[in-house]
């Protein structure tokens, strides 16, 4: 359940327009990730904050690691 409620949160773009565009953010996920579908759902979450506009932010995929990172 915590997830869902996470994922509705940070997917929402009412929350997302809530927030400073220059607000420095980092996504980190392990290409192995089964709960992030093996890092396609947070390169998608990338790729949503950055065609809204934001600035400072960055993604790294770990090679061979999993959601423990």
């Amino acid at each position: 359940m915590f997830v869902y409620k996470m994922e509705y949160v940070i997917n929402n773009k009412a929350n997302i327009a809530k927030t400073r565009r220059d607000l420095p953010l980092y996504f980190v996920v392990g290409e192995k990730d089964p709960v992030s579908a093996y890092a396609s759902e947070v390169e998608q979450l990338f790729a949503l904050y950055e065609s809204l506009g934001f600035t400072d932010i960055a993604l790294t995929v770990y090679p061979e690691a999993r959601h423990e990172i």
